[in-house]
């Protein structure tokens, strides 16, 4: 056999090793917010206790979307994927939309995929599969559970999808202090967050994989500075395009803002905003795909070479 046949037969067992090769691609932006609520600076150590005195909510717009999409085909689920309320402490619920192999999926998370708020995933990826879901419940400035999961995986080349969740929950709160006329207060919160992106990509598939979250809270009144609370641990982005870039980052536990003197009788508003989002892709690159025609033709020549 000659060199240029060897080269050949070569590039074409590469090609092929390549091609068999399991490339994958995970994103994961995970949170569920199950305390929050105004409590005396002095003692911040536990958001489940509350103020002395009460703190009535007047009123509240509590709104929820989830979506996913796998290779252009978009997610299902029970009910509507878009859910409005007005009333104080209803419940949003939209049903978890799950696209692509759903029912591998489902083996992921312990046979649950609807409201699970403790599986959370990093690479590499098994199941091709993106899946969104989102639900608030309880009192906004109580025991409030705010949930916003993003997944999306995939677990060889030619896919891609994706998955978003958003949670606005806004109303006002009309605060009655049994302490005197003010009481300074600083808002906590208790959190569980995971944010995870995995790229494993080999030839002849290019990966990438990109997740985010963000939560934030603004309370205004006539007599306070506004309170607008952005935790870092629980904004934050990222997107891997190669191993190098793969991340995962997890927080459980307890956030504090700084502090404000609340006055009894005065009328307070407050916004919260949170979202979860995930997007993976995992496509042949035309170079690759290039290489492997080559590496083909190369060694059906040489088998054309020898049988003659």
């Amino acid at each position: 056999m000659n060199i240029l046949k060897k080269s050949l037969v070569g590039v074409a067992v590469a090609a092929a090793l390549a091609t068999s090769a399991q490339a994958s691609t995970v994103a994961m932006a995970d949170m569920n917010i199950y305390a929050l609520g105004l409590f005396k600076t002095a003692t911040p150590t536990n958001p489940f206790t509350p103020l002395d005195g009460s703190i009535t909510i007047s009123g509240e717009l509590r709104t929820g979307t989830a979506g996913s999409s796998y290779n252009g085909v978009d997610g299902t689920g029970i009910g509507a994927s878009s859910i409005n309320k007005s009333g104080v402490g209803l419940e949003v619920d939209v049903k978890n939309r799950c696209a692509g192999d759903c029912a591998g999926a489902l083996g992921l998370y312990g046979g649950n995929l609807e409201n699970n708020i403790t599986t959370h995933l990093n690479g590499p990826g098994t199941v091709n599969y993106a899946l969104g879901d989102m639900k608030i419940s309880g009192t906004a400035l109580g025991t409030v559970t705010g949930l916003t999961r993003a997944n999306a995986m995939s677990a060889g080349a030619t896919n891609e999808g994706g998955a978003n969740a958003t949670i606005l929950n806004s109303g006002v709160i009309t605060g009655n202090f049994v302490l005197g006329t003010t009481l300074n207060a600083v808002l906590g919160l208790g959190v569980d967050a995971w944010l995870a992106t995995y790229v494993d990509s080999v030839l002849p598939a290019s990966g990438m994989a990109s997740a985010g979250y963000g939560w934030n809270i603004t309370i205004t009144g006539a007599d306070i500075a506004d309170l607008f609370y952005r935790p870092g641990e629980l904004n934050k982005t990222r997107t891997s395009t190669g191993v190098a870039d793969n991340f995962a980052y997890g927080f459980n536990g307890f956030l504090f803002s700084d502090s404000r003197t609340f006055t009894e009788g005065t009328r307070y508003s407050f916004t919260i905003n949170q979202s979860s989002n995930a997007t993976i892709s995992e496509v042949p690159e035309p170079e690759s795909l290039a290489l492997v025609g080559l590496g083909l033709l190369g060694l059906a020549a040489a088998r054309r070479r020898k049988a003659a």
